[in-house]
This record gives C-alpha cells, structure tokens and sequence, in this order.
C-alpha cells in the first residue's frame, strides 16, 4: 500500500518512477534487502531521488523509506 500510494504521488506530479519488486527469495532479492538493512532501512518504499536516470551513473539526491508525505511533497516542489 505504501509504495503504490508513493509511486501514485510522483506520478501525478509527472516525476517518473522506477519500480523495483525485491522479492526475498531470490538470490538477488536477498542481496537487495541486506544491503537495504546495512543502509539504515527497515520498511519499504526505499525511495531514491535522482537528477537523471539511476543507471547514469549519477548519486542519489535524497533517499528515505517509509511513506513520508512531507518528503514527497518536498520533491515534488
């Protein structure tokens, strides 16, 4: 529910959005999710903000998790 609502939000607001289904258990799954864990993280979304497309090579922006309206509307400014 979260992630559907946040995706929903950038969305709305045009900002292009990158879903990505960690599912835990695959190989790459679980990788994704300790890496998540050693981030600091403890709840999906995981949001990542970037200028440009992720695969650019480019440093997020601005990542949380969680859905945090306040965030959302910040970027959506």
């Amino acid at each position: 529910m979260k992630c559907r609502l946040t995706a929903e939000r950038f969305e709305k607001a045009d900002i292009p959005v990158t879903k990505i289904l960690v599912d835990p258990n695959t190989e790459w799954g679980e990788q994704k999710l300790n890496k998540f864990k050693l981030a600091g993280h403890q709840s999906f979304p995981v949001i990542r903000v970037y200028a440009g497309m992720e695969d650019d090579g480019s440093e997020a922006l601005d990542t949380w998790s969680d859905f945090k309206l306040d965030k959302i509307r910040e970027w959506i400014k």
